[in-house]
């Protein structure tokens, strides 16, 4: 799972043909020195685009290649682009992405160490370590649950082999007794 860049951009009313960009943190470690470059000013492309062309107050996710864009833009023209590979959660990027955006105006922000933090999606998102830890749980469940089963069934073998015992002792006991009443010494 990757998040590979942060865009945030503010559109302009009717005065301004395009979305201003107000902060970019890039993590393109993934790509070649040769591809970097042009990623930047992909993702710098893409996310103008898709700022410009969204609508308000609502969130979406494009999928482009071998990536996904998730967008949102505020009512007052505050938004951000999250780019992610196809296995990053949308939930984890939408969380990021409101949280840039919600603190946009407030203070200065670090988008590089919010793209840091984000790149494991746990980290970054309470809900989604919740989910993370309730999935090893039940891994952990059904595990105990084999290992009951199996124990269930290895009980049920020597319950089995008991009663199987059981009877064989009584039958030896029947068969030694009538043995004995016919050799007896009086």
């Amino acid at each position: 799972m990757k998040f590979f860049s942060l865009v945030l951009c503010r559109v302009p009313g009717r005065a301004g043909p395009h979305p201003d960009v107000l902060g970019v943190a890039h993590e393109l470690s993934s790509f070649s020195i040769f591809q970097r470059g042009t990623v930047k000013e992909w993702s710098l492309f893409i996310s103008k685009t898709l700022v410009e062309n969204s609508s308000k107050g609502v969130r979406q996710s494009v999928n482009e290649k071998e990536g996904v864009c998730h967008v949102y833009v505020r009512g007052d023209g505050i938004g951000a682009v999250a780019i992610t590979d196809l296995e990053y959660p949308a939930r984890s990027a939408f969380v990021c992405i409101m949280e840039l955006v919600n603190s946009s105006g407030k203070h200065a922000l670090d988008l590089d160490e919010m793209l840091r933090r984000y790149q494991d999606p746990a980290a970054g998102d309470k809900v989604q370590a919740v989910m993370k830890q309730v999935d090893d749980t039940k891994l952990i469940m059904h595990k105990n649950i084999d290992t009951v089963l199996q124990n269930h069934q290895s009980l049920d073998q020597l319950v089995d082999s008991t009663d199987q015992l059981s009877r064989q002792s009584k039958l030896f006991y029947k068969k030694a007794k009538e043995t004995n009443r016919c050799c007896s010494i009086m």
